[in-house]
């Protein structure tokens, strides 16, 4: 479902803001089936209810997704040579299992409600600017004028919010093989948020507001409260065409791709028992799945016959 609102400000400018929105129900998904119920001390598998077997997986459609969002666009077409185009998403995406080609990622099979919480996908903001500009550079030598004017610029900008992860603990609940339930940390309280100016790689969330739950119990902790590292980039490039012979032109561009070299992290350490919980795992590392390339330089040549 959307509804948007298109309307010209000025003169080569139109702005546009739309909702969007959508909401699946009777999602297809699995969970562990032959677990222990109710969590007590003692060897589990006498309480299992199905002993002769291991791991029953149980598929089922009991999950749901939704998605809310405010889309804001402006676009300047060529206007003083200047093309530039933006868009900035505001949105949340709820679910209660965002793997659901997996039986794990369930902490309780019997208390699904709990699993209500941000989707793994989830970013709250996005923003996008393309650009392409035609300097208005000039000069009245006749012969550095095939030189000096025609020059154009184009760059695209993205900001983004990072990606939401869960505080997971230990499983110590006793109603399965250890790894067969998605056990979440309990909240103390103190928040959890640490502010933009303190965070840093090796505390990115104040690791003090979880604790590791009681034996036998589960943690109080929703789903992926805390906000991954964010991603921002610029790519920028020059360019210009050279009038060669009269079906034949030289194109020279020099781009630049992540421009300023931000670093895009990894998600961090999220287990309460770890010793590096709450800490980035550094580059290179196999618990790094940082893909985020440096700052590349590229000039090239393009000969159009």
């Amino acid at each position: 479902m959307n509804l948007g609102i298109d309307h010209q400000v000025m003169k080569n400018t139109a702005i546009r803001v739309m909702y969007v929105g959508s909401k699946t129900t009777h999602l297809d998904g699995s969970i562990p089936a032959n677990l222990a119920f109710p969590a007590e001390p003692g060897n589990y598998l006498p309480r299992i209810s199905y002993p002769l077997f291991g791991q029953i997986v149980y598929q089922f459609n009991e999950f749901w997704s939704n998605y809310n969002a405010v889309q804001l666009s402006a676009e300047r077409r060529f206007s003083q040579g200047l093309m530039i185009t933006s868009n900035f998403t505001w949105g949340k995406c709820l679910d209660n299992k965002s793997d659901i080609h997996s039986e794990f990622g369930v902490q309780d099979p019997l208390n699904l409600a709990a699993e209500r919480g941000r989707c793994e996908q989830d970013v709250h903001y996005r923003s996008t600017t393309s650009l392409v500009y035609q300097l208005p550079v000039h000069t009245d030598q006749a012969l550095l004028r095939p030189l000096v004017e025609g020059w154009e610029t184009s760059g695209v900008i993205n900001f983004q919010s990072g990606f939401p992860f869960p505080i997971l603990a230990n499983d110590e609940s006793n109603v399965g093989a250890p790894g067969q339930v998605a056990m979440r940390a309990n909240y103390v309280g103190g928040g959890y948020t640490i502010p933009s100016g303190q965070r840093n790689p090796t505390k990115w969330f104040n690791t003090a507001a979880f604790a590791q739950p009681a034996p036998y119990t589960f943690g109080d902790t929703s789903r992926n409260i805390v906000d991954g590292p964010g991603f921002n980039n610029i790519d920028l490039s020059l360019m210009k065409t050279f009038s060669i012979f009269e079906r034949a032109r030289l194109q020279f561009r020099a781009e630049a791709f992540n421009l300023f070299n931000h670093p895009y992290f990894a998600l961090p350490n999220n287990n309460v028992s770890s010793p590096s919980f709450g800490s980035i795992p550094p580059a290179g590392s196999t618990l790094n799945s940082n893909t985020a390339t440096n700052r590349e330089l590229q000039l090239g040549l393009k000969l159009i016959f």
